[in-house]
């Protein structure tokens, strides 16, 4: 589910884009994501990987942007992020077999559920349908800002792409409290 840090910027890069257009909208969306890191480390003392690892991807694919006047390379951000992610986990599916999947959701449904009886079968079935989702949600954005074009791009950044990670979230969500409670 997306968090503040990943939406605030998200939020500064569309209004941006509305009042002046995407390469104005690209330095605000830089500047917000680096100041909503600070402000995280500054509040709890650490950052996550995966937050330190897309403002760096941003600070790039933005930098190219800005300096070629290309705006292709910030639309491809959400491709990168999704099929880096969507790789890492076939890489732990595959080879690594930690489960990251298992230790992202843990934190979550221990709050509500028992989640010790969840099966890794069920994690590793879990684990496949975010590969496979993220990589469909990766080329849906490259149809997007290749075909339909930039102001359709990003609305669909701003407002699909949040609501399909969210409800793919809640489904799998749903997906393990049900089997929490079939367990206890």
């Amino acid at each position: 589910m997306p968090k503040l840090s990943e939406i605030f910027p998200t939020i500064v890069f569309f209004i941006l884009y509305k009042i002046y257009n995407i390469s104005i909208a690209t330095v605000g969306m830089v500047v917000s994501s680096i100041v909503i890191l600070f402000y995280i480390y500054i509040k709890t003392r650490k950052v996550s990987k995966f937050n330190i690892v897309n403002t760096t991807i941003l600070v790039l694919l933005s930098f190219i942007t800005l300096t070629f006047n290309d705006s292709s390379f910030i639309k491809m951000k959400p491709t990168v992020i999704y099929c880096g992610v969507a790789l890492l986990l076939t890489l732990d599916l595959f080879f690594l077999k930690k489960l990251y999947l298992q230790k992202l959701y843990l934190p979550i449904l221990q709050k509500s559920f028992d989640s010790s009886e969840i099966s890794k079968r069920t994690w590793k079935k879990l684990t496949f349908q975010w590969i496979v989702m993220l990589f469909i949600v990766a080329i849906i954005n490259e149809i997007t800002w290749r075909f339909i074009g930039e102001n359709a791009w990003v609305n669909f950044k701003v407002f699909i792409l949040p609501i399909i990670l969210t409800c793919i979230f809640i489904i799998q969500f749903s997906i393990l409290s049900k089997q929490c409670s079939k367990n206890v």
